[in-house]
């Protein structure tokens, strides 16, 4: 059951986790130039948000899902982009800062851990988030470009909107360029426009 979404519109994953030369690496590296936008992975509170000597600006959430205690973590944002502090409490898909290079890096990137209980410095709870990471639950840059194109929708139609969008993830069905291509020009059918209306007002299944 996937409960996490990707932390991070990038896809470019330069590091996996705990590879035959890399054993130590308990987490994945996305990485890409350029400005880009950090999510917290699940609904949670902060359990630190601090500059360390290895992670550079890191960021701890704690999660409690389905009775069972989470933490993830990212490592290396940009200097001054923390935008959590400790004890805060956090929505899944909200933004707590920016991918960068501070700390042990050689470029800009995105560390990412998943530990199913809390994290410790063994990283012996540790687990290969990609088993877990859920793919399209956050809106991409060009999905949130729409986000005037399509109106508010009453309460009583989330429930079916709900049912297009899980179908339409299930089927991993358009990118988000041919969202945006379809949208101008004016071609996007009726449960399409409920789909992304979902995406785009952050709805969770």
């Amino acid at each position: 059951m996937f409960m996490f979404i990707y932390p991070t519109t990038v896809r470019r994953i330069t590091s996996g986790f705990r590879l035959p030369n890399r054993t130590n690496h308990h987490g994945v590296d996305f990485a890409d130039s350029g400005t880009h936008e950090i999510f917290a992975a699940a609904a949670g509170t902060v359990t630190r948000s601090y500059r360390s000597p290895s992670y550079g600006e890191c960021i701890i959430l704690r999660h409690n899902l389905n009775g069972e205690t989470w933490e993830t973590l990212y490592a290396h944002m940009q200097k001054g982009s923390r935008k959590v502090v400790q004890g805060e409490t956090v929505k899944q898909g909200q933004v707590i800062g920016i991918m960068g290079n501070t700390g042990q890096t050689t470029g800009q990137h995105l560390h990412f851990e998943l530990h199913r209980g809390t994290w410790n410095a063994a990283k012996s709870n540790a687990v290969n988030p990609l088993d877990y990471l859920q793919e399209g639950q956050n809106p991409t840059a060009n999905e949130r470009k729409l986000s005037g194109m399509i109106p508010n929708w009453a309460d009583w139609q989330w429930k079916e909107a709900a049912s297009i969008y899980k179908r339409a993830r299930e089927n991993q069905i358009l990118s988000s360029d041919q969202w945006e291509k379809k949208a101008a020009a004016k071609n996007l059918t009726f449960d399409e426009i409920e789909y992304l209306n979902l995406v785009l007002n952050g709805r969770r299944l």
